[in-house]
């Protein structure tokens, strides 16, 4: 919402209270400042939830949610996991349990595997162009010979054409299309130092990574 529909609508961040006058977020326990980042009282669970007793969702709002001021933030394996009060004594308990601790790090493990996949998966592709063959840049000369060529202006005898491999930009309407550009004839058998014969350009085209 937007406008003044938006102001009149008291809840919003986390789906909370805000008060429109100190622009607190008030959740069940305690109050939330958007400012500064942090609730304006000690968690209620003490160092249950953490080191820091002013900490909202370890620093992470975008990723992590706490429904009422008290969720705790541990560390399984190497990856934080925020979790409610009401879990957390099961959750330490099955820590010192080695088969049962074994088993919640690989449960976590597998997780955050699936949710890497499903982010990869979601994340948009960027694209690029595919080599041309031979590579853009590369320069060629193709000799027009007299005869069996007929004679025309305005070299009346054999002469050399010469091209530069071009490739068009991922953006153009055509993108990464790679053609032959001419540029220049020369009298004689005259091709420049560093030319290879002609080839029709191929390769190209677009590619997603």
């Amino acid at each position: 919402m937007t406008g003044p529909v938006a102001g009149s609508n008291p809840f919003r961040f986390s789906t909370k209270r805000t008060e429109d006058g100190t622009g607190l977020v008030l959740y069940e326990y305690r109050a939330y400042s958007p400012t500064s980042g942090r609730w304006l009282s000690r968690d209620v669970i003490g160092e249950s939830g953490g080191v820091s007793l002013y900490g909202f969702v370890g620093n992470e709002p975008s990723q992590l949610v706490d429904k009422d001021g008290r969720a705790a933030v541990i560390v399984i394996g190497g990856i934080s996991v925020t979790v409610a009060e009401c879990a957390l004594a099961a959750v330490t308990t099955c820590l010192v349990i080695p088969a049962c601790r074994d088993a919640l790090i690989d449960l976590v493990r597998a997780g955050v595997r699936e949710i890497g996949k499903c982010i990869d998966k979601c994340r948009p592709k960027r694209v690029r162009c595919k080599p041309c063959v031979p590579p853009a840049g590369t320069t060629m000369y193709r000799i027009d010979f007299v005869p069996p060529s007929r004679p025309h202006w305005p070299y009346t005898g054999t002469h050399t054409h010469h091209y530069v491999v071009m490739q068009s930009p991922v953006t153009a309407p055509v993108p990464c299309f790679c053609w032959p550009h001419k540029t220049g004839v020369t009298d004689g058998i005259s091709p420049y130092p560093g030319e290879i014969p002609y080839v029709e350009p191929g390769g190209g085209g677009v590619e997603y990574y």
